[in-house]
């Protein structure tokens, strides 16, 4: 009996290891399946990961293009403060000279105001003196009146003598 107990114990240890064998086949294909499925995920996340990175690569370069483009203003803006800086001094320069001007305009005023009052007295004075020559001239005295004046001069003379 001692041999069938080893043919019942081998059979058993054969069917032990036809189950094992399936069950190692079904953990293969599992795991077959598994890593066939890790696979994939893999394949695509590195997929996304290119396209992520492209997209990064992408921004960058339009990042860099946009500093350039901060950095070209900014030294335009400089440019320009500079210009500005430039046209406030002038604006004060001009400012002080418009002062200046202002100050010479009402002295030249005050001068052509004294010279219009002195012309317009002497325009007077000339036209009084005109007025009085026409009277002369059209008066032309006869002889009788000159010697009437010159007596009324001698007269004149007389009394303050």
């Amino acid at each position: 009996m001692n041999d069938d107990r080893i043919l019942e114990f081998m059979a058993q240890v054969s069917d032990y290891m036809r189950s094992t064998d399936r069950r190692f086949e079904q953990l293969i294909t599992v795991m077959h399946s598994g890593f066939e499925r890790a696979s994939a995920q893999l394949s695509q996340l590195t997929d996304e990961v290119r396209a992520t990175n492209q997209r990064v690569d992408t921004l960058t370069d339009e990042v860099r293009a946009t500093n350039q483009r901060v950095d070209t203003l900014t030294d335009e803006v400089h440019g320009t403060n500079q210009r500005v800086d430039v046209l406030i001094k002038e604006l004060g320069e001009v400012k002080v000279d418009v002062h200046d001007i202002k100050a010479d305009a009402q002295v030249t005023n005050r001068r052509l105001s004294a010279t219009f009052d002195q012309t317009s007295r002497l325009t007077e004075e000339n036209t009084g003196q005109q007025t009085r020559l026409r009277q002369l001239e059209a008066e032309e005295p006869t002889n009788a009146e000159l010697h009437r004046r010159v007596l009324a001069l001698e007269e004149q003379m007389r009394r303050a003598s």
